[in-house]
């Protein structure tokens, strides 16, 4: 296994090892000669490792949105957004709870447990945010649904 860091460290493992090291080789000299190298961190998945990233146990399905609990994102339409703690908290009771309504003291429990709750004004900030990251069209949510007058519930 090599381990690489950075776009060079990648062009000069590709001029190395590949089919044809040559034009490889020619590649990475040309590219030196004229500064297009920098030290830029790359991250190398395989399509093996992506697949294996979404069908852990710690993995939630909301059509075309994928959340990974252990990585604490959301991929949706090729991006992937980092989830706040908040908004962590949020979703993991309603995952929990999936398909039933989960009530505002709940949510306000999950999000400040030691009792020193925000207003419900700062729980539906957190939601819209949420609501920003796991759906297409966040003011018509398909997922996260609010039930009024109870609190919120999750679906598919």
């Amino acid at each position: 296994m090599v381990e690489v860091h950075s776009l060079t460290d990648l062009l000069d493992v590709l001029a190395d090892g590949g089919e044809d090291p040559g034009a490889a080789s020619e590649l990475v000299r040309k590219m030196k000669e004229k500064g297009f190298l920098f030290d830029v961190p790359v991250v190398l998945v395989s399509a093996q490792d992506r697949e294996n990233e979404h069908s852990g146990a710690d993995v939630l399905r909301l059509g075309e949105t994928v959340i990974s609990f252990d990585s604490g994102t959301v991929e949706r339409e090729g991006a992937v957004r980092t989830l706040t703690a908040k908004e962590f908290a949020i979703l993991r009771k309603l995952a929990e709870n999936r398909g039933k309504i989960v009530t505002i003291s709940a949510l306000c429990d999950a999000l400040w447990p030691d009792g020193s709750y925000g207003m419900v004004n700062s729980l539906i900030v957190h939601i819209r945010h949420l609501r920003e990251k796991i759906e297409k069209n966040p003011s018509d949510p398909r997922y996260l649904l609010t039930v009024r007058g109870l609190g919120y519930k999750l679906v598919n």
